[in-house]
C-alpha cells in the first residue's frame, strides 16, 4: 500500500462538510472566506490534484515533504498523490485552492497532460503577474458562483466541466510563462529526492531499474533508498510504480486506446502481465477500472 502511513483524502472528502450536488465527487473550489474542516492539518495523501493561489499575506505548505512559502501572487500545483500539508499561514492570508478529481483529466488532450504533469512536479511553485493573477481569480470567481447556483438549468453540468477545463488551460498557460519559485529550506536530502521523482516521470516508461537511477544521480541505490525511505517511506521500486501506475490511470482514461495498447506504450511484455502489475497495485484490472472511470462521469 503505498504512503500507508498518510491517511488519504479525496476530492469529495473536502466536500463533505457541505450540501451534496453533482460535482462534489469531482470538484472542489474553496477561499479563505469558506470555513470548514482542515483535511490538511496533518500530512495527507491527496488523491487528486489541485492548485492553491495566494492573493495576501502568506502560508507555508509541505507538499511532498518539501516546504514552500507562497506569497502574494503565487500559485502552487499539486500533482495527484501527493504527500500535502498545510503548515500555517499568516493572519492575513487570503487565498484560493481548487481541487480536481482525475477523471476531469480525460477531457484534456492527453499530449498536454504529461509534460505538464512532468514540470509540476520538479517545479510545482510560480510567480504570476499581475494580469496572470486576474484571469485565473476571475476563472475561480465564476465556477464558484456558477456552481452554486445550481437552478437545474440545461446542461449545468457541462457548462461547469468546461469552465473548470478553461481554469485548467489558464493555469497551464501562466505556468508555462510563469517565473519558478524556489522552495523554502530545501535540504540535500530533498533535493535527492526531487531529482529522483524527476528523472522517474522522464524514463517510468522504459527504465524501472533502481540501478538506472542512481547511476543517473551519482549515487549508490542502497544511499537512494535510505534517502526515499527517510523522507516518503517508500523504497525506489514503490516510486517507479507509482509512476507506472499513474501513467497507467491517464492512458486508460482515454477510450481510444486499447488495454493492449496502453500495456505496449508502457513497456510491458504482455498485456497479461500489465493486467496483473496494475490489479496488485489498485485492487482492479484495467478494464474494471476503465469502467468506473465511465460510471463516474461528470457527464452522469
Amino acid at each position: 500500500m503505498r504512503y500507508k502511513n498518510y491517511p488519504l483524502v479525496t476530492v469529495a472528502d473536502l466536500n463533505s462538510s457541505k450540501e451534496g450536488g453533482a460535482l462534489s465527487a469531482f470538484f472542489n473550489i474553496t477561499s479563505t472566506k469558506d470555513s470548514g474542516e482542515n483535511h490538511f492539518e496533518q500530512p495527507s495523501k491527496f488523491e487528486g490534484g489541485a492548485f492553491g493561489i495566494c492573493l495576501a499575506g502568506s502560508t507555508i505548505v509541505s507538499l511532498n515533504l518539501t516546504t514552500f512559502k507562497l506569497e502574494k501572487g503565487n500559485i502552487l500545483i499539486v500533482s495527484p498523490g501527493s504527500i500535502v500539508r498545510f503548515v500555517n499561514r499568516s493572519d492575513d492570508f487570503e487565498g484560493y485552492m481548487a481541487a480536481f478529481s482525475l477523471c476531469l483529466i480525460k477531457d484534456i488532450d492527453i499530449d498536454s497532460i504529461i509534460p505538464f504533469y512532468s514540470r509540476i512536479v520538479d517545479e510545482p511553485l510560480v510567480k504570476l503577474t499581475d494580469e496572470q493573477l486576474e484571469r485565473v481569480v476571475h476563472c475561480c470567481d465564476q465556477i464558484k458562483a456558477r456552481s452554486l447556483n445550481n437552478d437545474n438549468t440545461p446542461y449545468f453540468k457541462e457548462i461547469i466541466k468546461h469552465m473548470i477545463l478553461v481554469l485548467f488551460y489558464e493555469v497551464s498557460s501562466v505556468y508555462e510563462t510563469g517565473k519558478v519559485t524556489l522552495p523554502h529550506n530545501f535540504s540535500k536530502g530533498e533535493a535527492i529526492l526531487k531529482n529522483l521523482r524527476n528523472l522517474i516521470i522522464h524514463n517510468f516508461r522504459t527504465q524501472r531499474s533502481v540501478k538506472f537511477y542512481a547511476d543517473q544521480l551519482g549515487l549508490t541505490p542502497k544511499h537512494i533508498s535510505a534517502v526515499t525511505k527517510e523522507l516518503c517511506g517508500m523504497t525506489v521500486g514503490e516510486i517507479i510504480d507509482e509512476a507506472v501506475i499513474f501513467g497507467a490511470k491517464i492512458q486508460l482514461m482515454y477510450p481510444e486506446m486499447s488495454v493492449n495498447e496502453v500495456s505496449e506504450h508502457l513497456n510491458f511484455p504482455n498485456p497479461s502481465f500489465f493486467t496483473r502489475f496494475f490489479k496488485h497495485h489498485t485492487g482492479m484490472t484495467p478494464k474494471e477500472f476503465r469502467k468506473t472511470i465511465s460510471s463516474n462521469t461528470i457527464n452522469d
